[in-house]
């Protein structure tokens, strides 16, 4: 394997756990459940810059049912991610407390909710959708 697939493996793997981990704000509390967010954003800027060529392609190629099926996916998976991490940051008390944002905190906890509950489905059937494919075409 070359490294940038490894690190991609790497990433992955680990915003895997964390997004496990964040839906288990019960067991984690706020302060640690606010730490893994941040790390979880970190991650998720490091898979997008690991997989900048795809947002590149977008436009090559034929777009087959699955392939649409795919990118429509990747986006409502962006969309719901960034909302919870947008309203996350809103409503932070500690990770992110230094940034002047503030709004409606029951807004961004509704939003939040929303945003994570949906992030949770579209990444589950990103990753099974990517998951299938490698074993069809023998990665």
């Amino acid at each position: 394997m070359k490294p940038r697939q490894i690190a991609r493996v790497f990433v992955d793997l680990l915003m895997t756990l964390l997004l496990l981990l964040l839906m288990a704000y019960m067991l984690t509390e706020q302060e640690a459940h606010e730490w893994l967010g941040a790390g979880m954003l970190v991650l998720f800027i490091a898979h997008h810059i690991l997989n900048a060529a795809w947002f590149k392609n977008l436009g090559r190629g034929k777009y087959t049912p699955f392939r649409i099926l795919q990118t429509v996916l990747a986006f409502l998976a962006l969309q719901s991610m960034l909302g919870s991490m947008v309203s996350g940051i809103m409503m932070s008390r500690y990770a992110f407390d230094f940034l002047p944002v503030r709004g409606s905190i029951s807004l961004a906890r509704m939003l939040h909710m929303l945003c994570s509950y949906w992030a949770f489905i579209f990444l589950s059937a990103h990753i099974g959708l990517h998951r299938s494919e490698e074993r069809r075409v023998g990665k």
